[in-house]
């Protein structure tokens, strides 16, 4: 398990002739997909045009460099189009982590990555936004309950409820107390970093219409349009309790006719859920997210159709 921060500064050295071709300036995540594609390279000298590395290129990380194949392992911005589109989101570090109701849990520090895969394991979260104010940072694994959206990271309300415990037991008894600093790191801050406008997009306990039908649910959307980051971790919240109250569900069909956009956080959330049932459907997608579908594959492990009844 490597760290951002670890990988940050690396030389890149080629397998072939142990030339040395650039530092590695910015490791590129591809949120939706959870895991590092490539990495920004920076090269020596005054104007020279920045580099991709694709993950695919890395024979191996050692403490004192990043192994590539060879020289042609990196490419410009242009000729890795995938990877290099990537920059232009907002970076993982110095994301905020925010329970799925809107509250600021903390900011991303760091984040860890498996070094054969590039799948992202987890992330270091600190609170405060003065170097006397900010905590020791904190490791939070990455699983079902959390969800990386384009601009934030949310947790669920299971993922804050264990966090909290977790603060709860590192800091002893006194913890529990109103005043102590680890209940304090989890209620609502009002740090200037934070995006007020997230903060107070309060999660719609109704926007899904369910309706059960033997062992299947069917699942309509009362957002209108292209939802938003937290619109999409309510959903996943709101998901996972129907399934948990539903252990016998073994087919979901998401009728997706008022979603005019899929966001990619949103296909993410589908690619997850297809581990907790035997069958997925997603009726009247637009055209564009029909061919969208099709593209990353997802007509291979799900029926895609339409149903206008």
């Amino acid at each position: 398990m490597l760290k951002a921060k670890e990988v940050i500064g690396l030389p890149l050295v080629t397998s072939d002739t142990g030339e040395e071709i650039g530092h590695v300036k910015e490791v590129i995540v591809h949120r939706a997909k959870n895991c590092v594609v490539g990495f920004l390279v920076r090269r020596a000298g005054w104007f020279q045009p920045a580099k991709v590395l694709p993950f695919s290129q890395v024979m191996s990380f050692d403490d004192s460099a990043v192994i590539v194949l060879t020289t042609s392992s990196v490419g410009g911005l242009d000729q890795v189009p995938d990877v290099s589109r990537l920059l232009k989101r907002k970076p993982l570090a110095g994301s905020m982590l925010i329970s799925s109701n809107g509250h600021a849990i903390g900011r991303i520090s760091d984040f860890s990555f498996d070094e054969l895969s590039g799948k992202l394991n987890g992330f270091e979260v600190v609170t405060g936004s003065t170097e006397d104010t900010m905590s020791d940072p904190e490791f939070v694994p990455l699983n079902e309950h959390i969800l990386i959206g384009r601009v934030d990271v949310i947790a669920s309300e299971q993922a804050v409820a264990r966090l909290l415990k977790e603060a709860t037991v590192a800091s002893g008894p006194d913890a529990t107390r109103e005043d102590s600093p680890a209940k304090k790191s989890f209620e609502k801050s009002t740090d200037p970093y934070i995006d007020v406008n997230t903060v107070l997009n309060r999660i719609d306990p109704h926007q899904l219409k369910v309706a059960r039908d033997g062992s299947s649910l069917k699942i309509e959307f009362n957002t209108i349009g292209s939802p938003n980051d937290l619109s999409i971790a309510g959903y996943h919240t709101q998901l996972l309790s129907l399934l948990a109250q539903h252990p016998d569900c073994s087919k979901l069909v998401f009728d997706v006719s008022n979603i005019k956009v899929l966001p990619s956080v949103m296909l993410g959330l589908l690619a997850n859920l297809r581990k907790k049932v035997d069958h997925l459907e997603i009726l009247n997608p637009t055209p564009d997210g029909r061919e969208a579908l099709k593209i990353l594959g997802f007509d291979k492990f799900m029926t895609i159709r339409d149903d206008h009844t």
